[in-house]
């Protein structure tokens, strides 16, 4: 079975932007010690709470975790559009 993981890089009070985006490294890095399959970067627009509302950042961050990656696992974008496709 292959698993993924979608992470919305939420901001909550008292965390910066930067400590969200790093524990979303974390995250991408706990999943390919795991071996999940595929690691989701949530894209929204104007939505106050989530870290990187809109491209380019989504994308900005994929290639910021995939270069830590060993290759095993796979990095996407996901928008609401793309989730209701799949």
């Amino acid at each position: 079975m292959k698993l993924s993981i979608l992470d919305q890089s939420v901001s909550v009070k008292g965390k910066s932007q930067d400590q969200t985006i790093n524990d979303t490294l974390k995250l991408s890095l706990l999943a390919e010690k795991f071996g999940f399959y595929r690691f989701w970067v949530s894209e929204h627009h104007n939505h106050p709470t989530i870290i990187g509302t809109a491209p380019p950042t989504p994308k900005t961050v994929i290639f910021g975790l995939s270069s830590f990656s060993s290759g095993t696992l796979r990095f996407k974008t996901m928008n609401f559009s793309s989730y209701i496709q799949s």
